[in-house]
Order: C-alpha cells, then structure tokens, then sequence
C-alpha cells in the first residue's frame, strides 16, 4: 500500500486518503480481526488460481468432544468463525477432565469440497488470563493438521499437512506453508498427547481442487447466411462433435433473406447432420422486411429454430446463456431492445450470479464502442449497413453490474477478436464463405479460473486466434485491478486546475486500492468480500475518470426525447441527433408539425459553455438553420427554463451553428426549440461543458442499542468548513434526507440531540446518491 498521490506541476504534493463510507463497510468485520491480531499472515495464490481464502470460515465443525461438552460456548464452530477473542474458541475438553474419556483432543470442519490446501494459520488464545498471567500453552505444542477425503480419518486416508512436537510455538499463530497438491475436503488438528488446548481459530487456505481443470465446451458461429454458408456449417457442426462441445449457438444471419425456404434449408442441415443442442439468435438479415412483416418474420424465426421468443435464455452446464434480440425491422439492420427486454436482462443477469462464474450474452449485432469497428469513426451505429443496438448505452450500464459477463456478437464479417470494458466483449467470425469472410467458428472452453475462446478456421480446422477470460476472482485478475487503478493515479495530475483531477476523487480511488489489498491479505478475506472489493474499486475508477475537470461533448449518447413522444420516426429517432455522426442519412427527422423541439438530458447538473447545431450535409433545405431557441432547465418539461440564445428568420449558412456561454448557472436539459413552423432534420446537436450533477445524502441515526431516534438534527458541510450547507431532522423511524443536494465531492455530515453524543462522518458523494449515511448516537 506503498502510493503516492500527486500533483504533477512542481513537485509531488502528498494527499491525505481518508477512509469512505461507501468502501469500508464491508471490510468491518476484517477490521475487527486485524485489531485483535496486528500484522498477520497473508496468503498469495499461484498466478493461475483463484484467490486464496479462508476456505474453513463458517463451515460445519466437529471435536472429539462430540456433543459433550463442558464449556458448551466454546464449542468447535468458535474455532471456524472468524474472531479471535480469548473468550472465542474451542476448548479441547476430552483427555483433561476427571470424569472425560482420556484420549488425544482433535478438532475438524468440512470443507464441503475439495480443495488443494496452499497454507494453515493455528490461532492461540490471545492476551493474558484475569490475574495477568499467560494462558496454557497447549494448542501451541504436540499437534498435528491433517488433511483427508474420509471424515473418519482411518488409518491410510490421511496426510499430515504440519506438526509442531514439544517445543510451543511463539507468536499469536503458527502458518504452515502446504506444499502438497492433493485435493482435500477434511481438515483435522489433532494433539499428539492427552492434554488441553484452547484454539483460538483455525484457518485454511485454498483454491478449489478443479480451478484449472476444463469443465466444458460449446461451438458458436455467426453469420452462416444460409444457402451460402450451408458448406461450412455442416463442418461446424461435425467440430462441435469432435470437440465434445455440450452446445452448439449460431449468433444471427442464420438465413440471407429470411424467407421460408432458406430456413427450411437451414434446418434440414441441422436435423441431418449430429450435433449437441443448439441455440439460435435473429440476425438482421432474419428479419428482412421483403420477407413479411415482423410479426411474420418474428413467429417463422421461432417456428423454424424452436426457440421460445426473440429473448430467452438457458442453463447449460451449471452455466448461464443469454440470448439478446431485435424486436423491429423498421430502423434498418439496427437492434431494438425494448424496455420490457431491458428490465427481463437486469433480472436474468442477476439470477445466481457469482463472479467466479462467467455469464455468457449472445447478440447478432455487437454493441457500439466495443469490438473492432464498432465507432463513429468506422460509420458504425449510423444509418446504412452496421446499425448497431439503439438501446447500447443502456446495456452497458446494465452489464457494468457484471463484469463476469462475455458478450458475444457476429455481423461484422471480420476476424475473431476481443475487447474489454464494462464486461468481455468477443466479436465472432463469420461463417459464410462470401464477401471476404474469415470463415471462422468459435470453441469456448471453460475452465474453473479462466474461459479461452479460439477462433478455428473451418476449411482446415485450424486455431487461428486465441484469447483468455480469467476469472475476476483469481490472484492475478485483482492484482491486475489493483496496479491498472495505482497506474491511473499515479499518471494523473491532482488539483483544481483545468484537466485536472479533484482531490477528493483521488482519496476515493486511493481508499479503494488500498482495501482491495488490504483484504487480499487478510487471514479471513471471503470470496464475497472480494467481489465486493472489487466493484468498489472498479467504481471508484469510474468515478475518478469522471471527475476529471474537462469541457467535453457532454450530450453525447446521452437519453433524448422529442415533440414526436413514443411516435417519433424509428428510422431517424431522437437518439441521432446525440450520436456523434455527422452525415446525410443520419439524424432526428421530426414528425409533428406544432411546436417541435427536441431535448437531451446530461443526467446531471452541468456547466454548459457552448452549444452547437450541425445542419444536414448537401441538403438545400434550411428548416432546421432558421427560427429556433436553445433554452436549459432543470425541469424536464420546461415549464421553467432559460434561454441561451436563439436564430430568427434568416438561416445561418454555415455547417455548425455555434453559441458560446458564460454563465455560472448549472442545467441537466437542454432543449432545441423551434420557433417557426418549418420542417426539421436536426443532424446533430453538440452541448460542450463540465458535468457535475448535484445528489442527495440520505441515512438513519440509531441508539447504541439499534433503535430507531427521532428528533435528531443532521447537518450537512463542506469538508473542512463550518458553514452549513443542509439540514434535516429524523423522523420517527430515524430516518433522514438532507435537504440540499450537493455536487460530486467530501462533506462532512453531523448528527445531534441533547442527552446523546453528537456524530461525525465524512461523506464522498461519488456521482450518485448516498442513500448510507448512517449514525449510531451513544448517550
């Protein structure tokens, strides 16, 4: 945890972190051990495996003592429950009580599975007994700890993992470096004399026993556009066979035209040739408008695949597909994800989601500013061929909840390839053998710590690309997270100046880094624990790049609306207009005739400095250069706004019409309204400023013994100020809202009533609301 923060002008400056709120609270409980310990051990997994774990905590325990015990609270779950108190633990009690059997104390906890051990800590019994003096040193001498498959640890079954003899170790705890590989689902301390021991905690670190083994295969291709590419998906299906793949996905443009007779044709190929089952995903070329109307399209693509609808999704090998798809034909070869699709994803995903397992999405077309080609700059997302998914942004933020997915699209007719982000991004080969197609099939291979996809050539079956997915959890992944965060930090410039990063937006990110290697070294880190690092981490970074004090185009690709509502043109919809494309067949054609306008939301508070309206290229039509207002609000219905500036009568004859602003005041909307009855078609419309966004603070004051109190005044501060910024009082169920929100950045936050102590916390209000700002008031 050795880092410095900097600012990059004359010298480095050192930056005080303090902790957040919003990060520590899930290491509390690790805090509490390493109070109790100090410094202690910290296991590191191999660079292939998984992250090492307390594999021991809370698992079910037994001790030789059976159910008879003398001290029934120091029972054998005390040793596997992550405290360390001399009052916690298990009392060995057989072997030392005049009316117990005499025999040679152990202590065991199952696993639940196997797993291949890398090292054990014992934990004595802390601190000194109530005269000051040292405990009995029992369970630091004459042990060993065994490592069995037989819960019974017969004779034969079972390897010593490590053993101190007569002479008591020193220290709080004992660590024991395993070096065997075997696999073990039993872990037993067991003294090698008659004599009493108290053990504090018993902790095993491990990796499950298959992380490196293969647990399965499936084959996808793309874009097999039946008739042309039947060659070549025979010879797919016939690999999926002989890579004993569990499943067989085609990512869209099954057919070329999506008539019947091409589907027809598509599936005499699959019910004639072997292959594991299959699974299908429409195509822009499946829903071709000369082929019928969607309703048709939609129910012959069903009829003919039997998927159950245009979304669905699997369970295959313990493992989640998911399948995306267009739900209209009127937005050229463009994807609509509807809102009911969108909100169906959002509870798919997260549906016995774990991030050691990978969560695989298919869609035909790949979302924009992902794979290779997939800009602005390379005509992507704009109208013509490669429309892109409308809905993209959204989907991102959907996936950024899980960033064990891999997004797998087609449609580009390129080389497999792979991109990271949000999620895994893997853009698919196409299968057809027309119009320069690579010709290429995709085999996954999941392992328990990592996911390969190969890109086989399927004229010779040679693997032509390869790239690895590791899982999230393993050492090397976060290690990986850890030193890309330190890497941005380190590399930027901390201040208030221009292109600058806040002070407070470093702390964020710096408190982050260092819990998510704190925990990587602490004795009782769960695989939860980790997980939750790890989106605090991958968060902070968001919010870090974010704060950065730049002017950028912050309309782009952020939510529109128009005059027109829902009955907006779907081939040139509001959205185009915020794309960042500037080019004839590309923006908002408005359709309503009275009082037209169109409006964006920056989704926050903002500066603004410059606003700019780009005209339609070539076009001889200046409805849109001529009787329009640019107003702001923070009303979405603008019912109260401000104009920044307007156009009469005359059009403007340049490309871009532009505004330059000064003011100080801060909007979320920004509205281009027309004020003349002409036709519009509004290319694109660019808002250049500074976001900022204002968020409340919300939370719940509690007594010591977590009830609920009333009548408490909390105040809100600017880190470091004693003006007040926002009040509020708690109500009968403790709770609050400041009345202020407030933009991104540290605060202060107090909590009052006579007869109680009065609370203090810094709050970092990280682009979104707090809605934890918790107090517990002591008397």
């Amino acid at each position: 945890m050795g880092r410095n923060l900097f600012v990059k002008q004359d010298g480095r400056d050192g930056v005080m972190k303090k902790i957040s709120k919003t990060l520590i609270a899930v290491f509390v409980s690790i805090a509490m051990v390493f109070g109790a310990l100090g410094t202690s051990f910290a296991p590191k997994a191999s660079a292939d495996s998984l992250a090492a774990v307390n594999v021991a905590l809370n698992k079910p325990a037994t001790a030789s003592e059976g159910s008879d015990l003398v001290y029934p609270n120091l029972g054998p779950d005390k040793a596997f429950n992550g405290v360390v108190s001399r009052f916690d633990g298990w009392s060995a009690d057989s072997g030392v009580w005049a009316d117990k059997p005499k025999v040679k104390p152990w202590l065991q906890v199952d696993l639940q599975g196997a797993y291949v051990i890398s090292s054990l800590e014992v934990v004595a019994r802390p601190g000194l007994d109530d005269n000051g003096n040292a405990w009995y040193n029992g369970e630091r001498k004459t042990f060993q700890i065994l490592g069995s498959n037989d819960p019974t640890f017969a004779d034969g079954t079972y390897a010593v993992l490590g053993e101190v003899g007569t002479t008591a170790f020193t220290g709080d705890s004992k660590v024991f470096t395993v070096t065997n590989t075997n696999a073990y689902r039993y872990i037993r301390y067991v003294k090698t004399s008659i004599d009493y021991a108290f053990l504090s905690e018993l902790r095993v670190f491990g990796t499950p026993e298959n992380a490196n083994a293969l647990k399965f295969k499936f084959c996808l291709a793309s874009d097999t556009h039946i008739p042309t590419g039947s060659a070549n998906l025979t010879t797919e299906l016939q690999i999926s066979v002989s890579q004993d793949c569990k499943a067989f996905v085609i990512t869209g443009d099954l057919t070329e035209g999506s008539t019947d007779a091409q589907y027809d044709a598509l599936m005499s190929i699959m019910n004639s040739t072997a292959h594991p089952p299959a699974y299908y995903v429409i195509g822009n070329h499946d829903v071709r408008a000369t082929a019928g109307t969607f309703a048709q399209l939609e129910a012959r693509f069903k009829q003919k695949t039997g998927m159950p609808a245009m979304y669905s999704d699997a369970w295959i090998e313990d493992h989640h597909f998911i399948f995306l798809g267009t739900e209209q034909n009127e937005g050229s070869d463009e994807v609509f994800l509807s809102d009911n699709q969108l909100s169906w994803l959002e509870t798919k995903l997260a549906e016995n989601a774990d991030y050691d397992k990978p969560i695989f999405v298919f869609i035909h077309q790949p979302l924009q500013e992902t794979v290779n080609g997939t800009y602005i700059a390379n005509g992507y997302g704009l109208k013509g061929w490669r429309d892109g998914v409308r809905q993209w942004t959204k989907v991102k933020s959907i996936l950024a909840k899980y960033p064990q997915v891999i997004f797998t699209s087609g449609h580009m007719h390129s080389s497999a390839g792979m991109f990271r982000a949000e999620s895994t991004f893997v853009n698919a080969g196409s299968t057809t053998p027309s119009g320069g197609s690579p010709q290429q099939m995709l085999v996954f291979e999941v392992y328990g710590n990592r996911t390969e996809v190969k890109a086989v050539h399927v004229t010779d079956e040679a693997v032509t690309w390869t790239g690895a997915v590791p899982a999230l959890l393993t050492n090397t992944s976060l290690q990986q997270d850890v030193t890309e965060a330190n890497a941005l930090l380190n590399g930027s410039s901390i201040g208030s100046g221009t292109n600058q990063y806040p002070t407070w937006a470093a702390e964020y990110l710096g408190q982050a880094i260092d819990d998510l290697e704190a925990l990587l070294a602490a004795p009782n880190a769960t695989k939860s624990q980790f997980g939750n690092a790890m989106m605090a981490l991958r968060n902070a970074k968001t919010v870090f790049e974010k704060s950065k004090n730049a002017v950028t185009n912050i309309a782009l690709h952020k939510p529109s609306t128009s005059s027109d509502g829902a009955g907006y043109d779907q081939v040139y919809p509001p959205s185009q207009a915020f794309d960042g494309g500037v080019q004839f067949t590309n923006g908002w054609n408005r359709k309503t005739t009275a009082s037209t306008w169109i409006q964006v939301d920056l989704q926050a508070e903002s500066l603004i400095n410059r606003v700019e309206i780009d005209a339609r290229p070539t076009s001889t039509f200046d409805g849109e250069r001529k009787n329009f207002e640019i107003q702001a609000s923070n009303d979405p219905t603008f019912a109260t706004y401000t104009v920044l500036g307007s156009v009469g009568s005359t059009a403007f004859t340049t490309a871009t019409w532009g505004l330059d602003l000064t003011t100080t005041n801060t909007y979320r909307y920004v509205r281009y309204q027309k004020t003349g009855s002409e036709y519009v078609f509004l290319t694109e419309m660019r808002v250049f400023g500074i976001a900022k966004g204002k968020y409340p603070i919300s939370g719940k004051v509690v007594n010591a013994s977590g009830s609920p109190v009333s009548g408490v005044t909390v105040k809100l501060y600017a880190y470091g100020s004693t003006t007040v910024l926002g009040t509020a009082t708690t109500g009968t169920d403790g709770k609050y809202t400041l009345t202020a929100s407030q933009l991104s950045g540290k605060y202060t936050v107090t909590a009052e009533k006579t007869q109680y102590q009065t609370g203090n916390q810094t709050v970092t209000i990280p682009y979104a609301a707090v809605t934890d700002a918790d107090f517990t008031l002591s008397p």
